[in-house]
C-alpha cells in the first residue's frame, strides 16, 4: 500500500467517527443476510463481538503503515478466527460485508480511490490472517 493509500483509509475512518457503531451493526446484518451459514459461528448477543471489531479496526487503521508491528496480533487473530470454525471461504464474505457498510454510511465520500484503498487494506490483512491460520500452533505452547 501506498502513503496515500494509508491516508484515505485514515481520513476515511476519521469521516466515519460519528457512525462506527452503526457501521458495525450493519456489517453484521448484511453479512448474516448475504451468508445465514456465518451466524452460527457467533454468540447470540453481538454485543462484545461488535466492540471487538471496531477496537480490532482502530488498531488495523491506525497502524496498517506499519504492518511488521500488527503482523504478530493480525495472525494470532486468524489461529483464533480458524479455531473458531472460519473457512477460508468466509473472507472474501466479512470483506465484502464490510465494504458495503463502510460505503452505504460514507455515500460519496466512500469514492473509487478510498474503496480500492480499503481492499487493499483488507486483503493485507486477509493474507495475514490466512497465514496464521494455517501456522501450526506452537507445541510449547
Amino acid at each position: 500500500m501506498t502513503p496515500a493509500q494509508h491516508e484515505l483509509i485514515r481520513d476515511s475512518w476519521h469521516r466515519a467517527a460519528p457512525a462506527r457503531e452503526q457501521v458495525i451493526r450493519d456489517f453484521y446484518d448484511h453479512l448474516f443476510e448475504q451468508a445465514p451459514a456465518l451466524r452460527d459461528l457467533f454468540p447470540a448477543d453481538l454485543g462484545r463481538q461488535k466492540r471487538k471489531l471496531l477496537i480490532t479496526l482502530n488498531i488495523a487503521v491506525s497502524r496498517l503503515s506499519q504492518l511488521e508491528q500488527i503482523r504478530p496480533s493480525l495472525r494470532e487473530l486468524g489461529r483464533r478466527h480458524r479455531d473458531y470454525g472460519a473457512r477460508t471461504t468466509y473472507y472474501p464474505v466479512v470483506c465484502e460485508a464490510l465494504l458495503w457498510s463502510l460505503a452505504t454510511h460514507m455515500g460519496s465520500d466512500f469514492d473509487r480511490a478510498t474503496e480500492f484503498a480499503w481492499r487493499e487494506a483488507l486483503s493485507i490483512i486477509t493474507t495475514e490472517m490466512l497465514a496464521g491460520a494455517r501456522d501450526d500452533p506452537d507445541p510449547a505452547g
